[in-house]
Formats: C-alpha cells, structure tokens, sequence
C-alpha cells in the first residue's frame, strides 16, 4: 500500500467511515460448520472518488454495483481482497469513529484466517477443520459485527 500524505489520509479515513463497509459473511455449512468470507470496501456513484482511492493507495479494484432499479444512478465499489485488508484496516482504525469497532472485530476476525481469504468449514483445501474454540471465537464476532451493522446503528 502507498503511503499518503496526512491530508489524504485523513480524506481516506473519512470516505471510509462514512460510505465505506467491512464485514464478515457467513455462508452455507459444510458437516455442520460454515464457511466466512470478509469484505472491505467503499461503495459511490462518484467513481472518479474511487478511482482516486485505487490509484492514491496502489491497493483495491473498482467494479459496477447492479442498478436495484434502472432509474437509480449508476453506483460502484472499491474492495479490497484478503490480502491488502489488514494494512488498510490498520491505517484507518486510529481515526476511524463510526466504524472503530467494526474495523476491531474484522481485524480481530483476519487473525483467525491463517492466511485463507475465504474460510471453508472443512479448512483450506480439504485441510482440517478448525477447533470447536476457533469456530465459537468466528461465530461471535460474525455475530456482533451483525448486530452493529444492522441499519439504524
């Protein structure tokens, strides 16, 4: 990741916690243990905004959110994969002060990860699957970041 000046740092952070988003999805379960993934992203209709974001911080892809509605404004959205989350989280979270928290417990969350982006229930590549203490620890923080994101909060 590129290092910014203060100044756009500062207009990082508050793009991010003001249209930005990170979370953890729970998906379907295999033998009765689900599998996560993580996002991290900012989503815009000003993509000259996010293009700036990808080109200032070398890190992200930029991609068209499908339209709800043919007469909503055409929107898009800067994510980041696995790999690049920590250090962007990492810059962030300091000055972040709607989604402090969040960041904590995605951060938290990609500790648990061991390196896999997405966290299948059998672990990686057929691999073990993860402890009874590991999958608990997921499950709460994937259920605490549900109820801070919930709309309202």
């Amino acid at each position: 990741m590129n290092l910014l000046s203060d100044k756009h740092r500062g207009y990082v952070v508050g793009l991010f916690d003001g249209e930005g988003s990170c979370g953890v999805n729970k998906h379907s379960q295999s033998r009765g243990i689900p599998s996560y993934t993580v996002d991290v992203g900012i989503a815009n209709t000003n993509k000259d905004v996010l293009i700036w974001l990808e080109t200032s911080l070398g890190i992200g892809k930029i991609a068209p959110i499908r339209k709800q509605k043919e007469i909503h404004k055409q929107a898009w959205e800067w994510s980041l994969v696995y790999e690049e989350m920590p250090e962007f989280l990492k810059m962030v979270h300091e000055d972040s002060i709607i989604k402090q928290e969040r960041i904590e417990l995605v951060l938290e969350f990609l500790e648990t990860c061991n390196g896999q982006p997405r966290l299948k229930g059998t672990g990686h590549r057929g691999g073990q699957a993860p402890s009874i203490e590991l999958q608990i620890k997921r499950e709460l923080i994937y259920r605490e970041l549900r109820v801070l994101n919930k709309r309202g909060l």
